[in-house]
């Protein structure tokens, strides 16, 4: 049994050291009574009877309190604490650097001085290889591109021109310049030559002149300005001409007469004394050749005055300079007319940069050359067979049937 006797005094105050033992009396579960003393330490206690073990809390169950009272830290004694171990660490690290420590950080400054210029450099080797590579891979699908693109204008070349000879037979010269049109343009882009891609653009030229004809001919259109001219001020033939005519192309199958004249400019006499005091004498200008195409057409009905196309045309500048005619056939479209400076006739200024040689036979069959004679096609069919080989279209002649020609052959070999 415990005895509770006096549990307050205990916990409130200590009990001396050494305290007497303390008589306790209790009954075994058999009915033995139990007698002894409680001391300061825990005992037990057996029942002489049953041997059951009883359990004897010392006096003082409560343990004893020590003189030494528990050590708080307060903030203040806490920032007393880490300013002290910051410092203790400082000396150490001061204590650790010197001579020896001095050397080791002027060493790794070193190195890394000595560092950054051998990074900068791979880098910038590193930047132009990768720069390189990527120009090369660009490159290698550029050329891949074109060969391609190539390939594919190949491809296509051969049947544009079939078609567009077809829709000439048929005097379709529109759809003929609508089929060879994209196909110059891609040849063009790519920078292609060869005999068939100097054909294709032969061709798409002469059916965009030929499907933007003026409505009157030549000889028509030169009487209708004679007529106009006669019987109205200079300004009303100006204006009809702009609005019917103008970037208007004209089928020229003529004479033409290339000279080259010499211009001599008349110097300036000056009888006055010299200002300066260079003394040079002023050297005489140089002659300055010009050349002259000119196209000359009789007014048709023998008025007597001629109507002059003035022909500075690009496709001129190969044909030697002879006073002697010579038989062409070419288209050029009409930029503008004007009067002449002596004010006889009238001029029609031809654009020089889009004139073009004929050469095909049968576009030009398909203008109104059919109803010539065989015999005078002939003629024909030689200039077409000259200014295909001044055009460098190669020209494939194909062998005669004639029975005669193969007899005379024979008589040669």
């Amino acid at each position: 049994m415990i005895d509770m006797t006096g549990w307050s005094l205990n916990v409130t105050r200590r009990k001396p050291a050494n305290a007497e033992p303390v008589p306790f009396e209790r009954r075994c579960l058999c009915g033995t009574p139990l007698t002894g003393e409680r001391t300061e330490a825990a005992a037990a206690v057996e029942c002489s009877e049953c041997r059951r073990q009883w359990f004897v809390l010392p006096i003082d169950v409560y343990p004893r309190r020590g003189n030494a009272r528990r050590k708080t830290y307060r903030p203040a004694d806490a920032k007393k604490l880490l300013k002290s171990s910051s410092v203790a660490v400082q000396k150490k690290a001061v204590s650790a650097s010197g001579t020896a420590g001095r050397k080791i950080a002027e060493s790794s400054r070193n190195v890394a001085r000595n560092l950054v210029p051998k990074i900068n450099t791979a880098l910038i080797r590193f930047q132009l290889i990768l720069g390189a590579i990527a120009l090369l891979i660009a490159m290698t699908i550029g050329w891949l591109w074109h060969q391609s693109a190539v390939e594919e204008a190949r491809r296509g070349l051969q049947s544009a021109i079939v078609t567009a000879e077809e829709a000439v037979g048929l005097k379709d010269f529109e759809r003929a310049k609508t089929v060879l049109e994209p196909i110059v343009r891609q040849l063009d882009t790519l920078g292609m030559s060869g005999p068939s891609v100097q054909l294709a653009r032969q061709r798409y030229a002469e059916s965009v002149a030929a499907s933007d004809l003026s409505s009157q001919p030549l000889f028509e259109l030169i009487a209708e300005a004679s007529d106009t001219i006669a019987q109205s001020p200079p300004d009303v033939w100006r204006r009809r001409f702009d609005f019917l005519y103008q970037q208007k192309w004209l089928l020229f199958d003529t004479e033409l007469i290339r000279t080259e004249e010499l211009i001599f400019p008349e110097p300036e006499i000056d009888d006055s004394e010299p200002t300066d005091d260079s003394g040079d004498d002023a050297e005489p200008a140089e002659p300055v050749p010009l050349i002259v195409n000119r196209l000359t057409v009789p007014i048709a009905g023998g008025q007597g005055r001629p109507v002059e196309f003035i022909a500075d045309l690009d496709i001129f500048a190969d044909l030697p300079v002879d006073a002697r005619p010579r038989r062409v056939i070419f288209a050029a479209q009409m930029i503008e007319s004007v009067p002449p400076e002596d004010g006889r006739g009238w001029q029609i200024r031809l654009d020089p940069e889009t004139a073009v040689f004929w050469t095909d036979e049968s576009s030009l069959k398909a203008l109104g050359y059919e109803s010539l004679p065989e015999s005078d096609f002939a003629e024909v069919r030689t200039i077409l067979q000259e200014q295909s080989e001044r055009a460098g279209l190669e020209i494939e002649t194909e062998p005669s049937d004639s029975p005669e020609k193969s007899d005379e052959e024979e008589v040669d070999q």
